[in-house]
């Protein structure tokens, strides 16, 4: 949740503000599919990082506890 805060931040302050000066402009339209392509993109990140971790897990005979 903190890296799409800070994500957001960042496109905010200094990528659109940078394109708006050098006269590239996007349209709501364009920011809402970069938004949601970085949010895909967050998801398999995620996803990745998960497999790589049961992977781990199951290698090392690791024994996960929840609750």
């Amino acid at each position: 949740m903190f890296c799409l805060l800070v994500t957001i931040f960042i496109l905010n302050a200094f990528v659109y503000k940078r394109l708006r000066q050098s006269g590239r402009d996007f349209s709501v339209n364009n920011r809402i599919v970069i938004g949601m392509f970085a949010a895909t993109l967050a998801m398999c990140a995620a996803g990745t990082v998960e497999i790589i971790r049961q992977n781990t897990c199951e290698h090392h005979n690791f024994t996960q506890t929840i609750g």
